[in-house]
């Protein structure tokens, strides 16, 4: 039988997604992924690999760490792969986050630029999952009236571009990225830089940082280099930095919404993957 496709970084509902496990393992079929993982933020959906519909579904986690570099500190998310199962040991790293601090900051700052909404609003508005962040306050925002969509919400009052942004390390006491490395390493799992470009860098301070995040460990760690929002060129600058510090390559849609398409990386870079892993 022929290969499928890969895609290493899913949002389920157990987070901030639109489709449960089961309905991205439905649509996996359908589009001939052979290999997916699911990689809710700070949680995980599944913990245990499995196989259903031909698909081989790997649990996974986005975890939020913060990075401190070039006079700012920043979230940084690291996505890790647990081929053989998600250790106990895994679960200190969501100790105390104070996880609703950044929700309930973003909500004041609503407040004070006119938009009038509760956190108990948030709370007892419909959602699925453990998650309670940008995602559903957008959804709230949607149900008020303040924004026409969630893409509106994002954009114009609480993303990453919107001239309302809170950073939010400012809120939430995330482990330090090296921290977060070694313990996934420990746990027999597969470290990934997720979105190397979303983070403000230049391309000269994303090398920087490549290289600091390989420094962390000699064992096998990857880099997000086929991601679905990258241009050609990007994604090509990203090839070039996984082989010169030795880091694997992954391919990652980053889907959140049930529109979003699957990434279809190259099934070879799974394997390449295991090998360096020794995966069986």
């Amino acid at each position: 039988m022929e290969k499928g496709y890969i895609d290493f970084h899913l949002h389920s509902t157990n987070s901030d997604g639109e489709r449960t496990v089961e309905e991205y393992i439905l649509d996996a079929a359908r589009e001939h992924m052979q290999a997916i993982a699911i990689t809710d933020h700070n949680c995980f959906a599944l913990r245990e690999r499995k196989i259903s519909q031909g698909v081989e579904v790997i649990p996974g986690c986005e975890f939020s760490t913060t990075y401190n570099a070039f006079g700012q500190k920043k979230e940084i998310h690291v996505v890790g792969l647990f081929y053989n199962g998600v250790e106990d040991s895994l679960n200190t790293i969501f100790d105390d986050r104070n996880r609703d601090a950044y929700a309930k900051a973003i909500i004041h700052k609503m407040n004070e630029v006119g938009l009038p909404m509760t956190f108990e609003e948030l709370q007892a508005s419909p959602h699925l999952g453990r998650h309670l962040g940008r995602m559903q306050i957008a959804v709230l925002m949607v149900q008020k009236g303040y924004a026409k969509d969630v893409d509106d919400a994002l954009d114009h009052w609480i993303g990453n571009s919107s001239p309302y942004y809170l950073n939010p390390s400012e809120y939430v006491t995330y482990i330090g990225m090296k921290d977060c490395v070694k313990k996934i390493s420990e746990a027999h799992g597969l470290p990934i830089l997720a979105h190397p470009y979303h983070y403000g860098y230049t391309e000269a301070q994303i090398e920087a940082f490549v290289a600091d995040f390989r420094s962390v460990t000699d064992q096998p760690l990857g880099l997000e280099v086929y991601y679905k929002k990258y241009s050609p060129s990007q994604m090509e600058y990203l090839r070039k930095l996984a082989e010169k510090y030795r880091l694997l390559p992954s391919a990652s849609s980053d889907a959140h919404k049930r529109t979003h398409a699957f990434m279809k990386g190259d099934y070879s870079l799974y394997l390449r993957i295991k090998n360096a892993m020794g995966w069986r």
